[in-house]
């Protein structure tokens, strides 16, 4: 009798520690720059609105947001806004050619260990993060479909607004 309830305990253990959430202050991730010029820290960012975007070469629906990433970085930037990239690619001369193919200036990091990316709950392709100026992540948002545009747009602009 003591079998099926060892058995869900288990189970119950085995289950992944929640994932970095809405409320909670985004990790420091310290990753090396996809252009090859040196590393870059989220905490570093601080300060900013960040859209911290996880993508990979062979995600469709990550090449699709990318040019909209794009637009909001140009758009926004004045008023304190950027996308940052997080490549999950092991092979990163093809994130540099995926990047290079979508014309994004915003910077983009690869090399995160995959235990960061288990902390981070990325289970989705692409997953994004909305952080405050004070890295407090408002908003997580998995996978991207061209109708997710206004309700992310919403989201950007209320918190770019924020006190």
């Amino acid at each position: 009798m003591l079998k099926p309830l060892y058995l869900l305990l288990l189970a119950l253990l085995a289950t992944p520690v929640a994932a970095v959430d809405v409320g909670q202050v985004f990790p420091d991730i310290q990753a090396e720059r996809l252009d090859g010029s040196g590393l870059l820290g989220t905490d570093e960012l601080r300060g900013q609105v960040v859209y911290v975007d996880a993508w990979a070469s062979w995600c469709a629906p990550c090449r699709v947001a990318m040019p909209v990433l794009e637009r909001w970085h140009q758009r926004w930037a004045p008023q304190g806004f950027m996308v940052l990239g997080l490549n999950v690619d092991a092979d990163h001369k093809a994130a540099r050619v995926a990047r290079k193919q979508a014309a994004v200036s915003y910077p983009n990091i690869h090399g995160v260990s995959d235990q960061t990316l288990t902390t981070l709950g990325l289970e989705t392709m692409p997953t994004g993060w909305l952080l405050d100026r004070e890295g407090r992540v408002r908003l997580v948002h998995s996978g991207f479909r061209k109708s997710d545009i206004e309700e992310l747009e919403a989201a950007i602009t209320q918190v770019l607004e924020a006190p």
